[in-house]
């Protein structure tokens, strides 16, 4: 075991969500992210009942969440909206964005094998594993390594959850068969997602919606391979835990 998996299995667990109880967790830790603290723009708490927030393509997602060990905190969670298997041509949430635009001399959508596409999406953390204080809120925190930890003995230094996020990523792909994976992000989360999984390449323009986005597209086996070359012990996590899931 690399001493990578071993420091992040001490402190996070990754998880599968297959209940409505751990899904209705998942539900209120966006609506707190998104409408109670205004992490994203547009996200009113008026348009969402019972403290959840929710939208049509959760029905065709799998959920991961990440927990911290000591305290059963749920750190942070992440979604996978895959093909519709009653109808594979059904467009992804990137492609319904009337603010996105895809490049076609970056991405041709024809050519994508549809059945093998999926879109990562509600990509956040609790708001005690994101940011150090004073620092702007983002739904996804801050790009430092560690977060505080106010004990006896000061300042903690724990494995970034977003690696365990990376990890949930990684899971829900190989356990769908997704080999190309879209997103539509901020660029600066792109770059944080570079030091836990693997490069997602920018197929349009940053635009406005709720706040600067991207569409970005990664394929899957391409990334893993990089990583096996160039980050053995990173690649040992994300597929070791899939093995031992």
């Amino acid at each position: 075991m690399s001493d990578l998996k071993e420091n992040f299995d001490k402190y996070f667990e990754v998880i599968s969500v297959n209940s409505d109880d751990l899904l209705e967790k998942i539900y209120r830790l966006r609506y707190h992210v998104y409408c109670e603290e205004g992490c994203i723009p547009g996200f009113e708490t008026d348009n969402f009942q019972y403290g959840m927030e929710k939208d049509e393509d959760d029905q065709r997602s799998t959920h991961c969440l990440v927990r911290h060990r000591h305290t059963g905190v749920i750190a942070g969670s992440v979604r996978l909206v895959l093909p519709d298997p009653m109808n594979y041509e059904e467009p992804l949430p990137i492609e319904r964005y009337n603010e996105i635009f895809l490049d076609p001399e970056l991405i041709d959508m024809g050519n994508i094998p549809r059945q093998r596409s999926a879109e990562i999406s509600r990509f956040i953390l609790a708001k005690e594993f994101r940011s150090r204080r004073g620092e702007r809120q983002k739904s996804y925190g801050s790009t430092e390594l560690s977060i505080e930890n106010n004990s006896e003995h000061g300042r903690r230094s724990f494995p970034h959850p977003i690696l365990g996020l990376a990890i949930a990523i990684t899971r829900m792909s190989l356990e769908n068969d997704i080999t190309h994976l879209f997103a539509v992000m901020e660029p600066a989360l792109n770059r944080l997602l570079r030091r836990f999984l693997f490069d997602f390449n920018a197929i349009g323009p940053a635009v406005e919606c709720h706040g600067t986005r991207q569409p970005y597209l990664a394929l899957v086996k391409e990334g893993l391979d990089k990583l096996y070359h160039k980050r053995r012990d990173l690649w040992e996590l994300l597929i070791e835990d899939k093995k031992t899931s």
